[in-house]
């Protein structure tokens, strides 16, 4: 199995851009690469910490995203002790050396990999040393992790960059700030993540006003307000939105 130093590898942007993986599981990757180590290729915390920071609200769901990007082959896990695992970043071997050197910030020196494995792991290293326990708890403080304040903002000009077919956002209201701020701080903290759930909204008949209203009926277009509801983006990931 072949090591690759992630420095040269923008897994994240490999993650964002995969069009094998749902929302979920690239939230799920994006939520996995905050908790890793000074080399941005490991992290371990405990599938508890995982549904809570993330707002899954169950262990089926949590492990179904986990089991998408292994299955894919952006991430490995490896059994640490107990009920708690390693999860490593990994580069599916169907994205090629050669589509990784048209990014120039991706990949300098890509050694050819194993015909043995499917994957690469970007590193494999020694998951409960000091060394990496430490890193791994860099970002926290006081038990809790170090999350930046909410960029209120930045993410409504991306709902306009994203959705220009919703309506405008002209207000930014205390109770839109209070909305966003608790989802930023349960799960959706990290512009990627909005990214990647904007462009899922984009993707949805229903949500971007496609879908033909029963007689009678006004047809529905979700609006800045509709979407950051926590439901909404739980049945987005879930895929609830996607069926018309």
């Amino acid at each position: 199995m072949t090591r690759i130093k992630l420095s040269w590898l923008n897994w994240r942007r490999l993650i964002i851009d995969a069009p094998d993986l749902s929302f979920g599981a690239k939230s799920m990757a994006l939520y996995l690469n905050t908790y890793m180590n000074d080399s941005q290729d490991m992290a371990f915390p405990s599938l508890e910490r995982i549904i809570g920071e993330m707002n899954l609200g169950s262990k089926t769901t949590a492990i179904k995203y986990l089991n998408d990007l292994c299955e894919n082959g952006y991430l490995q896990r490896q059994k640490r002790f107990g009920n708690s695992c390693v999860y490593y970043a990994a580069v599916p071997h169907s994205i090629t050396e050669s589509v990784l050197m048209d990014d120039s910030t991706v990949v300098q020196n890509l050694e050819h990999s194993s015909p043995e494995s499917e994957t690469t792991v970007v590193q494999n290293l020694e998951p409960n040393n000091q060394e990496n326990n430490q890193s791994n708890n860099q970002v926290m403080q006081g038990g809790k992790r170090s999350i930046p304040p909410c960029p209120y903002q930045k993410i409504i000009d991306l709902y306009h960059e994203k959705l220009p077919m919703c309506p405008k956002v002209v207000v930014l209201s205390d109770l839109r700030k209070r909305a966003l701020n608790a989802r930023w701080r349960n799960g959706m903290h990290g512009m990627d993540n909005w990214e990647l759930y904007f462009d899922d909204v984009s993707r949805s008949k229903f949500l971007t006003g496609q879908v033909d209203p029963p007689p009678g009926r006004r047809q529905f277009i979700a609006d800045f307000d509709f979407l950051i509801r926590e439901s909404t983006i739980v049945k987005t990931q879930e895929g609830k939105y996607h069926r018309a």
